[in-house]
């Protein structure tokens, strides 16, 4: 997996994502819905750490979780300023290095591996 680095809507470099912890400050809903929230990133050494960061799911969150029933892409925007916020919309950044990208959110890596277990297993009757 792997994140592109933009400046003005130009990509620069691509970075590997590695693993990373996000601290979530605040969730947000669009639409009336929960859509994802706020945080910052710790990773030492990650190209990414101390990075404010804002993650989203793609489709309204309502049915997942960060456990049980786990969304396997979420949007991702990480930068160096704190996002803006508004009611009803999805936080972004208006200036500085943003890095976009997708992640896999949950609480344990136990709940993700319980996760693929799950999704193996749905598939292998289809």
């Amino acid at each position: 997996m792997g994140m592109g680095y933009y400046i003005e809507g130009l990509q620069q470099q691509k970075c590997n994502s590695g693993r990373m912890i996000a601290r979530v400050q605040s969730f947000f809903e669009c639409d009336g819905r929960l859509r994802g929230f706020t945080s910052i990133v710790h990773g030492e050494g990650h190209l990414l750490d101390g990075l404010n960061a804002v993650f989203f799911t793609m489709s309204d969150g309502e049915n997942l979780d960060f456990r049980e029933n786990i969304c396997m892409a979420w949007g991702a925007r990480f930068g160096q300023r704190e996002p803006l916020t508004a009611t009803g919309v999805i936080p972004d950044f208006d200036e500085g290095h943003v890095y976009l990208g997708y992640a896999t959110v949950f609480e344990d890596e136990e709940f993700l591996v319980l996760c693929h277990r799950q999704n193996f297993t749905i598939s292998e009757w289809f």
